[in-house]
């Protein structure tokens, strides 16, 4: 075959190659030597991973070194971390991760199908949405950051510990997704599952909720002061929580439950929960922290617990 023809019919694949490479190969980590990323030799085939949006990184077996330092490069772009059958719990720290899409379209993933758990302490940036997933739990404890969003997939609870100052949207389609930092995202929430707050610290969210999930309180003071639509019910069952009108509890048809902690109303006027309340486990109780404020429950209110009443305002069933 002429020469001529032989570059003329693989020019066009060349040029495909160049414009669409194919996703990096999966590194390993083995820690065999330390914790460190930038020993070729804790890595399969003793081959560093490149910072690059189509490198794959992967934990299985179990690593001499599990509490890993991200230090080849900062920030460090890779596409996803996938975290196998481990028996201890991995972890990264170190310099920054950027998760983004590969050059073909593939969205950024953090999954954890191990039991023993997997945490990042490394600021995050999210140049697309990044999917958290899994069966297993994943802590995410540095600041996350950038124009991407976050999707929560899997039956895994995905624990946000850091400040978090992305903006793109927030959903939860599978599992539970807890804040516990002192930030929520900056965004609305679409909630088709359960969005907790396990919070330590002072939280005021101002933000949209949607979608059939519920919402879980067990901790921290937080306020809700956003118009909501989520249908799955609200339950208290520790902690502060703050509200400054019905419509932070999502739509009507979702129950409100006390089984524990503080409800507060501290607005300077009156306005009604027309919601079912329901009391139980170890009841709960209301402050209304203004003299001219009145809390008014215009649901049904069942339950066996106890329901206690504090401060100088009022509330009527």
């Amino acid at each position: 075959m002429p020469l001529a023809h032989t570059a003329r019919r693989l020019l066009p694949a060349l040029a495909v190659a160049l414009l669409f490479p194919s996703p990096g190969r999966a590194q390993t980590w083995l820690g065999g030597t330390s914790g460190n990323w930038n020993l070729a030799a804790n890595w399969s085939g003793g081959t560093l991973p490149t910072s690059s949006r189509n490198t794959a990184i992967v934990f299985s077996g179990t690593p001499a070194n599990a509490s890993t330092t991200q230090n080849i490069a900062n920030p460090f772009t890779l596409n996803s971390i996938t975290v196998n059958s481990v028996t201890v719990t991995p972890s990264v720290g170190g310099s920054a991760l950027t998760f983004q899409s590969t050059t073909g379209g593939t969205l950024p993933s953090v999954t954890n199908n191990s039991l023993a758990g997997f945490v990042i302490n490394s600021q995050v940036i999210l140049a697309d949405t990044l999917t958290v997933g899994g069966t297993g739990s994943f802590n995410l404890n540095g600041t996350v950051s950038g124009s991407g969003g976050l999707t929560k997939t899997g039956a895994g609870e995905v624990f946000l510990g850091g400040v978090l100052s992305y903006t793109g949207p927030t959903t939860i389609s599978q599992g539970t997704l807890t804040f516990q930092s002192s930030a929520a995202p900056t965004g609305d929430v679409l909630n088709n599952a359960v969005l907790k707050f396990g919070l330590s610290t002072n939280i005021n969210y101002a933000g949209t909720i949607s979608g059939s999930g519920s919402v879980l309180m067990t901790g921290g003071n937080v306020t809700l002061g956003g118009v909501s639509s989520y249908s799955g019910g609200t339950n208290l069952s520790g902690g502060f929580l703050t509200i400054t009108s019905d419509a932070a509890l999502g739509n009507s048809s979702g129950a409100l439950t006390l089984s524990g902690g503080t409800l507060m109303h501290t607005a300077a006027s009156s306005f009604t929960v027309a919601r079912s309340v329901i009391i139980s486990g170890s009841g709960a109780t209301i402050l209304v922290n203004n003299a001219v404020g009145e809390l008014i429950l215009s649901g049904s209110l069942s339950g066996s617990a106890q329901l206690l009443k504090t401060s100088v305002g009022s509330v009527a069933a």
